[in-house]
């Protein structure tokens, strides 16, 4: 399980991150900005403000920087940039881009790496790419047809109906059930921790994600999903 290590200069940017990390209960703790080479705990990904990250003469491990603006111009950003680090807006901080955030960190790439290996599997070949990738965005509030709508509002009631069945399931409560298996499992064998990618992925009681997979078809591999509630 990794912590969350804060730090930034400006005050609002860590009390935003700290309202957010208790909600999704990450594991965090505070540290001053001189006092990040003192840092001894290993599983740690760095929550930085951008202009303490550009200060620095490297990044201190997996890092995800919060930046107040759109796009990454500054020079001192594209060398951070360089090293690797997962950058999120201030504007756009929820629970789930935390932890969509802190899971690419963990990963050391963009988690649309994870889309691209989905959309290359035989049981979504049939999938529009841009479904697994909204999917992952927020896998959460993915569970029914009306939310694939919600994602893509020119799709009717029909329409979302024909994609689903187009792309192999019944309805679409099986098609997110399969995406978030396949998901659970890219990034399990990725070693992360598995309370952080079930609460990423929406999975709150094992053995009612089992059911849920043994009615949309998809098997789950042998001792993976124990009959225990989830806690990150």
């Amino acid at each position: 399980m990794f912590t969350a290590v804060v730090s930034a200069q400006d005050h609002r940017v860590v009390r935003r991150l700290e309202r957010v990390l208790k909600d999704v209960r990450l594991r965090y703790r505070v540290v001053a900005p001189g006092e990040l080479s003192q840092v001894r705990e290993r599983d740690v990904i760095y929550c930085l403000g951008s202009r303490l990250a550009s200060q620095l003469p490297a990044l201190p491990g997996p890092t995800v920087i919060l930046v107040s603006g759109a796009a990454i111009v500054d020079a001192d950003m594209v060398r951070v940039a360089a090293q690797g680090a997962v950058f999120l807006r201030l504007d756009d901080v929820s629970g789930p881009t935390v932890l969509r955030a802190a899971i690419s960190a963990a990963l050391g790439t963009d988690i649309d790496s994870v889309s691209r290996v989905l959309a290359s599997r035989d049981e979504f070949s049939r999938l529009a790419p841009q479904i697994i990738e909204q999917f992952l965005r927020d896998p959460q509030r993915m569970q029914r047809r009306r939310d694939l709508q919600r994602a893509f509002p020119s799709l009717s009631r029909e329409r979302a109906q024909a994609v689903v069945h187009a792309s192999g399931f019944d309805r679409a409560e099986h098609l997110f059930t399969a995406l978030r298996l396949a998901t659970w499992g890219l990034l399990i064998d990725r070693g992360l921790d598995r309370g952080h990618v079930e609460h990423y992925l929406g999975i709150s009681d094992r053995t009612t994600f089992r059911r849920s997979c043994y009615r949309a078809g998809v098997p789950t591999p042998s001792g993976t999903l124990d009959s225990t509630k989830i806690s990150a």
